[in-house]
């Protein structure tokens, strides 16, 4: 099935969508808002509804369809048994928990026989314009009206007219990931500093950390052909991750008696056991619907009087990813979404040994969304729908490449046969 360039175009304009539905939920009202505030939901019901009508699943959407399925009835048991939340709460979670998976298993139906060389030109295209504009909107802001959000580093964080630096960041990392697809001219390498510049310039530490990992990966080829420089990279990259991260862990969870986050994590862990070994199931710990429909065991817990999980404020109640796991899934979820991970890093390796043309992309944007566990909300963002789109796309594009060289392969030894 070929896809037509108007389901292209129409990516490419919720491709835009997701990139500023932040600021439009947060400065609309209405419906537009309604719909902003889910759009990536949304997005995910529609591919993964189209791909059951489709039916016609291969071996990597089975083993995400089969992993997400373990893990959601792990915590629909957990929901069912213990009872906690309201039926409102449990389905916001149980889309919100799903989006991800559902969002690649959707893309690889829609993807699978096409040519996905004129997705990724087309986005790597606006890609390249919302650079230049973010750039140009940050070059005016530090002029004419510096962002006062908050203070890091003594310097003022770039956020522009998102309400936190942290989504800034995780745009940059999407454009960086999507510029380091394909040949890589002036205009590329000029567009991919820029996003770089203004990823450090939100100064968070994991923004930090990811592009001294992406520097590595953008350069893995050179660095593969050279012994000595990929051991003191690595050496480079551990040794500037582990500074970069320190100071943000010591404060988010050095104090685990009074910080939020130190909280949350060590709440995460008192629940996991409280409730062994399922979990307190959906909508119970950690996420945003546990927020939005404030959990019962918040209250039990006492994290009412905590500053940012209740009191003033519920802005860190969903700053922790793994507890998050471990509240509403137990161990039994910890162990089967450690397994959802694996099956999404093993094609990495893959992808570098047969020098695949997505290995940048792919492996950039899986890398952020593991460094965002470390304290965030990450598979369970909203910008985790179009970091799913463009790794979807990006499985389809490497099978594709398997195919073709198989293909080449055997025409090569049927002409050899041939001729001898």
């Amino acid at each position: 099935m070929k896809i037509k360039v108007s389901f292209n175009v129409i990516l490419c304009i919720l491709f835009v969508g997701f990139i500023f539905q932040s600021p439009i939920a947060q400065h609309t009202t209405g419906i537009v808002r309604t719909i902003a505030n889910n759009l990536d939901e949304m997005f995910a019901v529609a591919v993964f509804a189209y791909s059951v009508v489709k039916l016609r699943f291969n071996k990597t959407q089975a083993n995400f369809i089969a992993f997400q399925a373990v893990f959601l009835l792990i915590g629909l048991l957990g929901t069912v048994i213990y009872n906690i939340q309201t039926t409102r709460a449990v389905f916001q979670d149980v889309v919100n928990c799903s989006k991800f998976a559902a969002t690649i298993v959707g893309i690889i139906t829609i993807y699978r026989s096409d040519d996905c060389e004129k997705i990724f030109s087309m986005l790597k295209k606006v890609t390249m314009v919302l650079t230049g504009l973010l750039f140009i909107m940050a070059v005016v802001d530090y002029i004419f009206r510096p962002s006062f959000f908050e203070h890091t580093f003594s310097y003022y964080t770039l956020q522009l007219f998102y309400y936190h630096p942290a989504i800034m960041a995780q745009v940059m990392v999407l454009f960086l990931a999507i510029l380091g697809y394909g040949e890589s001219d002036k205009l590329n390498i000029a567009a991919r500093i820029l996003c770089l510049v203004m990823l450090c310039a939100t100064l968070r530490a994991k923004a930090i950390a990811f592009a001294i990992i992406y520097l590595f990966i953008w350069n893995y080829k050179f660095l593969t052909h050279h012994r000595v420089l990929r051991v003191m990279s690595v050496i480079v990259m551990i040794a500037g991750i582990v500074y970069m991260t320190r100071d943000s862990f010591n404060m988010y969870y050095g104090s685990l008696d009074s910080s939020a986050r130190g909280t949350m994590t060590m709440g995460g862990f008192d629940v996991a056991n409280r409730y062994f070994p399922l979990g307190a199931g959906f909508g119970t710990y950690g996420t945003s619907a546990a927020v939005n429909y404030y959990s019962p065991l918040y209250v039990e817990l006492g994290f009412k009087k905590v500053y940012g999980l209740g009191y003033a404020n519920t802005n860190y109640a969903t700053d922790t990813f793994w507890p998050a796991i471990f509240g509403e899934f137990g161990y039994i979820g910890v162990l089967v979404f450690i397994g959802f991970v694996w099956n999404m890093i093993v094609p990495c390796y893959h992808m570098i040994k047969h020098n695949s043309s997505v290995v940048v992309l792919y492996t950039s944007i899986l890398a952020y969304l593991l460094v965002c566990t470390t304290s965030g909300t990450g598979f369970f963002n909203p910008i985790a729908v179009p970091y799913a789109v463009i790794m979807g796309i990006c499985l389809c594009k490497f099978s594709n490449e398997k195919q073709s060289k198989k293909v080449e392969e055997k025409s090569f030894f049927a002409g050899y046969k041939r001729e001898t």
